[in-house]
């Protein structure tokens, strides 16, 4: 993940499960606000680590540099190219086991998935099925507010859509509430404890 103070924080998928890997700043060699993809010029991206993971699971201080050829990765980008850029991103989660997807067969898949919540109450939710890059696999409604006990926040998703396994994007109902924290997800946007509310819930 990059941010706009220049800082990064770097995920890895460790044994079905994503770790934080390393931490520290970033720099560009063009602006991130009108990157002219179809330049010539090379989009570098320098990185600086100052914390990565060492073999006890614990972030070590380190201090090296790398360059990081925009170009040749652009097909590794977390955000799909359809994530809604004329709203404003509120939160994101990701893990990579948390979506079930039932087959045409019967056989059942759990998928790796990432999760963008927006300012006006809507989400999209990504996954990656068969080896595809990232596809949209439900949108809805979400809202967010604390519980009878004041203690936690509660997650409120109302599904409109969700994938259907050779049918693709369907029109669906569904609503499901869930405790944040207690999912097992990553919570990848804004950075901090997953459990804490994001920017905008209720109470």
């Amino acid at each position: 993940m990059l941010f706009k103070d220049y800082t990064y924080v770097q995920y890895v998928n460790h044994e079905n499960r994503y770790e934080l890997y390393s931490t520290g700043n970033f720099e560009l060699n063009f602006d991130w606000e009108n990157p002219g993809w179809r330049d010539l010029t090379p989009h570098v991206l320098t990185v600086h680590a100052q914390n990565i993971h060492a073999e006890d699971h614990q972030l070590k201080p380190v201090d090296f540099t790398f360059d990081i050829n925009l170009d040749r990765v652009m097909d590794y980008c977390l955000y799909p190219n359809d994530v809604r850029s004329d709203l404003n991103l509120v939160a994101a989660f990701m893990q990579v086991d948390k979506q079930k997807l039932v087959k045409a067969d019967g056989s059942e898949q759990y998928l790796p998935t990432l999760w963008f919540y927006y300012d006006n109450g809507t989400f999209q939710q990504y996954a990656v099925i068969d080896g595809q890059k990232d596809v949209l696999f439900s949108s809805g409604e979400y809202s967010v507010a604390k519980d009878a006990s004041m203690s936690k926040y509660l997650l409120t998703l109302h599904r409109t859509q969700k994938y259907r396994d050779e049918i693709g994007l369907a029109d669906y109902d569904s609503t499901h509430e869930y405790i944040l924290g207690e999912l097992g997800f990553i919570r990848v946007y804004p950075a901090g404890d997953a459990e804490a509310a994001w920017p905008g819930a209720i109470g």
